[in-house]
């Protein structure tokens, strides 16, 4: 017998539990992700299946509303998390998410699930279940179709060998000029790291986040049991940070910004290699450096993210596709979505900034 529900606050602790031990786990199904992009405009929905086992499929749903119309969009951001060749808990899974979406009228739910299944098998699962697959690898508004993860199976000598011989030597000259690491927790981190990614997010001319939202991060992502801040540090000064989120065997590097006028120091290539030292300590199997939003590919030629993640030797997995579960007013949709929300989003981040600069 199948039980679908919203979880509940209570039940945060064995959704995450879940997700940690799922070898379809993804940090950005947890309870933790879903209330920090809450605080970026969408609405989480904690979407659960439950047999006489417990759990047994969740689906972090993040919902945005739609301005002057009763419809909003669903995305589920690398899930949903279940194991796809269990057919019954499929089978009630998709049939639970088309019902909630009819419930909270949504045009579609977008999905674009972790699995370790061949692609090919996953991509068979989805369609038969209803799911319209995407002839789009990117879109403007879901997380770029790759990854890229350092895998953690040999010793550090051996890891270090694995980097371009131009990385061992900046990492070397880096410590020698006197660069250390720490994440030992001090107060002041908060306020330290939101500097730092305010500095990044103005250079990228990206969209802008007040501090709160980087105190939330710390709330939410450094905790006990959940991640760490790594510091570069120079003259006894902070001159970058990074954010690892560590789920059982699983590592992800998640936010990261130097301070500029010591960028010639190299401290995020220190701090990169100091976090796949500290994972494979905590006895993960990967780092996972993730993707340059908005990429449709891994590109290392011609993106400098991509050139920087490549000289780490990490491995590239591309997930399946974009797989939409529509609902009404779909085809009208992907009408829009393919013309005008680029420009759209275009035009809010310019504002975003616009105002911000005013303040």
């Amino acid at each position: 017998m199948y039980n679908s529900r919203i979880a509940k606050p209570k039940d945060y602790p064995a959704w995450n539990d879940f997700i940690r031990i799922s070898p379809n786990g993804n940090m950005r199904q947890t309870t933790y992700w879903g209330e920090l992009k809450e605080d970026s405009g969408w609405t989480p929905h904690y979407f659960m299946v439950e047999n006489s086992g417990g759990i047994c499929a969740t689906a972090l749903i993040q919902e945005r509303k739609l301005p002057l119309v009763p419809y909003s969009l669903m995305y589920c951001c690398r899930g949903p998390v279940v194991d796809w060749t269990d057919e019954r808990t499929v089978e009630h899974l998709f049939a639970s998410l088309r019902n909630f979406l009819r419930q909270h009228h949504a045009i579609l739910l977008r999905m674009d699930p972790e699995s370790t299944l061949e692609p090919t098998a996953l991509d068979e699962i989805l369609r038969s279940h209803g799911s319209i697959k995407l002839s789009e690898r990117v879109t403007k508004w879901n997380r770029s179709l790759y990854t890229t993860r350092v895998v953690l199976d040999a010793d550090e000598q051996a890891l270090f060998s694995r980097l371009r011989k131009k990385m061992r030597q900046n990492i070397n000259k880096a410590r020698r000029e006197g660069v250390v690491v720490d994440y030992t927790r001090h107060q002041d981190d908060p306020a330290v790291f939101a500097r730092l990614m305010a500095g990044l997010e103005t250079r990228r001319d990206s969209l802008l986040h007040e501090s709160s939202y980087y105190a939330r991060v710390f709330d939410l992502l450094v905790q006990e049991g959940v991640g760490y801040f790594l510091k570069a540090k120079f003259n006894n000064e902070i001159i970058s940070g990074l954010v690892v989120v560590v789920l059982g065997s699983k590592a992800w590097g998640v936010f990261i910004a130097n301070d500029y006028a010591y960028r010639q120091l190299m401290p995020n290539k220190v701090l990169v290699w100091e976090a796949i030292c500290l994972a494979r300590k905590l006895g993960c199997r990967y780092l996972d450096l993730g993707s340059t939003q908005g990429s449709a590919e891994y590109d290392p030629v011609n993106d400098h993210l991509d050139n920087f993640k490549e000289a780490f030797n990490p491995e590239v997995l591309y997930y399946s596709g974009y797989y939409d579960i529509p609902n009404s007013f779909y085809s009208a949709f992907r009408a829009v979505e393919r013309s005008l929300l680029p420009r759209a989003i275009r035009g809010y981040v310019a504002m975003q900034r616009l105002l911000h600069s005013a303040k």
